[in-house]
């Protein structure tokens, strides 16, 4: 079964609009039991995507996702 590559589709949002955002993880909880947060800024807006998972790559495609709904309930399209 394939997944949605939302990290891309927000790549292309964002190449497309000339968007400006940042990216950021932090590990919560002991190495053996981490938590990774990962979340998407917008320039000027603030916070507009955060996934949380025991996998880091996982937050960030969580953290994408949102962002990417984020986006384009605003309008913003890939």
């Amino acid at each position: 079964m394939a997944t949605i590559p939302y990290r891309e589709i927000l790549n292309n949002i964002v190449t497309r609009n000339r968007l400006q955002i940042t990216y950021s993880v932090t590990q919560e909880g002991p190495d053996y039991a981490a938590r990774w947060v990962g979340t998407y800024t917008l320039q000027g807006v603030g916070v507009i995507g955060s996934g949380s998972s025991t996998a880091k790559v996982d937050s960030k495609e969580l953290a994408a996702w949102q962002a990417v709904v984020w986006l384009d309930s605003r309008g913003y399209r890939a």
